[in-house]
C-alpha cells in the first residue's frame, strides 16, 4: 500500500492564501453530485459508511451527554470519507481497513483539530450564557455565540482533508481552512443558511424524527461533498 503522501516524513505544504481558489456559490450543488457519483461506484460500502456516521450523529442528538465525544469522532469520520472519495476519484479504491489505517497515522493531529474546534465553540456557548444572565440582554445572548461557532466551523471544515492528504499540521490546516471559507463566503452563507434552517426545524419537531431522519440526512449530505469541495478550493 502506497502511503507516501501520508507519511510523517513527507514534506509539509505551507499555507498559501494565493492557492485558495474562489468558486461560485452554485458549486455546492456540483459537489453533492460528484459525491453521489463516487458513492455509486461502491454503493454497499458507501451506504454502510453513511449509515454508521448517521447513527453516530443520531446517538449524540438522542443522548446529549455523549455529545462530548463528537469532537473526537467528527475529524476521524471526515478524514475517512475524504480518503475514500479521493481514492475512488482516482480509481484507487481501498478497503475499510486500509482507510482506517491511513487515518490512524494522523490520529493525533485530527483529534487536536476536533478539540480545538470544540474549544472555540465552547467559548461561544459560555459567552452567550454569561450574557443571558445580564439584565436586558437575555433575548439576544445567543448572538454572542455565533462568531465563535462560525470560526470553529470554518477552521474545522477543510482541516481533516489537509491533514490526511497534504500532511499539514493542525494549526496550519485550521488556518488554511478558515481562509478558504472566508474567501468563499457566498458558499459559506449557503451552508450557514441550511444549518440555521436545520436548527430551527429541529427545535420545532419531535426529537425522534430529527434524530432518525433530518440530522442523518444533513450529515450525509455534508460528508458526500467533503472531498469535491476540498479539491475545488484547495486541491493541487
Amino acid at each position: 500500500m502506497n502511503l507516501h503522501f501520508l507519511s510523517s516524513t513527507a514534506p509539509v505544504a505551507r499555507a498559501d492564501h494565493h492557492r485558495i481558489r474562489r468558486v461560485q456559490a452554485a458549486r455546492c450543488f456540483a459537489w453533492l453530485a460528484q459525491g453521489f457519483a463516487v458513492a455509486r461506484l461502491r454503493p454497499v460500502a458507501w451506504l454502510f459508511a453513511l449509515l454508521a456516521c448517521a447513527d453516530l450523529v443520531t446517538l449524540f442528538e438522542l443522548a446529549p451527554r455523549l455529545s462530548v465525544l463528537a469532537p473526537l469522532v467528527a475529524p476521524l469520520a471526515t478524514a475517512m470519507f475524504v480518503l475514500m472519495q479521493e481514492r475512488a476519484d482516482h480509481a484507487r479504491p481501498r478497503t475499510f481497513g486500509e482507510t482506517w489505517g491511513a487515518v490512524d497515522e494522523h490520529r493525533d493531529a485530527l483529534l487536536a483539530v476536533g478539540v480545538a474546534a470544540a474549544a472555540m465553540a465552547s467559548a461561544g456557548y459560555f459567552a452567550a450564557t454569561m450574557l443571558a444572565h445580564m439584565h436586558g440582554l437575555r433575548a439576544w445572548a445567543w448572538l454572542a455565540a455565533l462568531p465563535f461557532y462560525g470560526v470553529a466551523l470554518a477552521s474545522f471544515w477543510f482541516a481533516p482533508a489537509l491533514i490526511v492528504l497534504r500532511n499539514r499540521t493542525p494549526l496550519d490546516a485550521m488556518m488554511t481552512s478558515a481562509r478558504a471559507v472566508a474567501r468563499n463566503w457566498p458558499v459559506a452563507l449557503i451552508y450557514a443558511a441550511v444549518m440555521g434552517a436545520y436548527a430551527f426545524a429541529v427545535s420545532a419537531m419531535p426529537i425522534t424524527l430529527s434524530g432518525v431522519v433530518v440530522t442523518p440526512v444533513l450529515a450525509a449530505l455534508i460528508l458526500l461533498g467533503a472531498y469535491a469541495s476540498y479539491r475545488d478550493l484547495l486541491g493541487e
